[in-house]
């Protein structure tokens, strides 16, 4: 037996088959490597990788790249264009083509980051990424200790599921699309961990379109008329601790202070049909000062038969909503509603 097959044989048994084969040899063209430099100036994602290997226990050897300093290592160009902006940190890896295996200054390309873990989006080292050829693992069903879908139900809750498809940050924000759904959400964990779910201040937006009722689907004994005539119906959730609605814009009506008419701003029919049929939304702080003046003055003004009731520090206060236009301010300046 070989050499080389002696290797193969012994890294099969580590879960390293991979890196230990006549895959290896010159005609190879694709290489785990470890970013050391991400410096790039220009700004067009250019990194410098270095190609390792693993010994058969594991652990981390010089590879292709053994007789070349960090510095002079050949430009890795990426293969990912910037309409997806994801940047690799040094320490990552990156799976690096070369346009020429058997000359080690040819251009080489990239792919990555290679994240395999869910909760180490921020920065996942080589030496834990490298374990997504580890084969046996796969084979015999081993759970890492890292939460998990399969280890940790808590972060399961969370967590993209295997029928998702979901675009996420380097942190805990994502995006998910789900059958006839989409999530923006961000904060899943609480600061500074992921396994702790965030609880206190989570924040998300949910789109869905719901076609059975959510009471009734997946219930054992349950009526199947009551199925029948429920209607579908779409549903957006807004949750968060603080929710702004903010606009550029100024006023969508205009009053007249002499006519006493309220017109609406010319500019809403450049926001199409819609806008020209919805309503300014009510500040509900300052409809309740108004409100509260009306209560008063019902509850305490004093007027003979047929006059008008006597002028009060009340009185006056409710006349400038008219005379001065002040009702105006009850309504908001940027959002409409139906």
């Amino acid at each position: 037996m070989s050499i080389n097959n002696i290797a193969k044989s012994l890294a099969i048994q580590k879960g390293h088959d991979a890196f230990f084969s006549e895959g290896n040899n010159s005609d190879r063209i694709i290489y785990p490597a470890i970013v050391v430099n991400t410096n790039d100036q220009a700004g067009f994602n250019r990194i410098q990788a270095r190609i390792v290997n693993l010994d058969k226990s594991g652990k981390i050897i010089d590879g292709k790249d053994r007789l070349i300093s960090d510095s002079d290592l050949p430009i890795c160009i990426p293969m990912l264009t910037e309409i997806v902006h994801v940047r690799p940190k040094i320490g990552e890896m990156v799976l690096i083509i070369a346009e020429n295996p058997a000359d080690i200054t040819s251009p080489r390309f990239y792919l990555g980051p290679i994240i395999t873990s869910q909760t180490k989006l921020p920065l996942q080292e080589f030496r834990e990424s490298i374990n997504i050829f580890n084969t046996a693992s796969f084979k015999h069903q081993a759970i890492f200790d890292g939460p998990t879908l399969q280890n940790q139900a808590k972060q399961a809750a969370v967590l993209p599921r295997q029928t998702d498809i979901a675009v996420q940050g380097r942190e805990d924000a994502d995006i998910l699309f789900r059958q006839r759904e989409i999530e923006l959400r961000v904060g899943k964990f609480m600061k500074g961990s992921n396994t702790e779910l965030n609880t206190n201040t989570p924040c998300r937006i949910n789109l869905r379109q719901i076609d059975t009722s959510p009471n009734l689907t997946g219930l054992a004994n349950v009526d199947k008329e009551l199925n029948k005539s429920f209607i579908p119906y779409s549903q957006m959730n807004i949750v968060a601790t603080n929710i702004n609605l903010i606009s550029n814009e100024g006023k969508f009506r205009a009053f007249n202070n002499n006519t006493a008419e309220n017109k609406t701003y010319p500019r809403v029919k450049d926001y199409g049909d819609l806008a020209t049929q919805l309503h300014p939304a009510v500040f509900g702080d300052e409809l309740l000062i108004l409100l509260k003046l009306i209560l008063q003055f019902l509850l305490s003004h004093q007027h003979t038969p047929q006059n008008p009731p006597v002028t009060n520090s009340i009185y006056q206060e409710l006349e400038s909503y008219l005379n001065s236009g002040k009702l105006q301010d009850l309504i908001s300046n940027v959002v409409r509603l139906c």
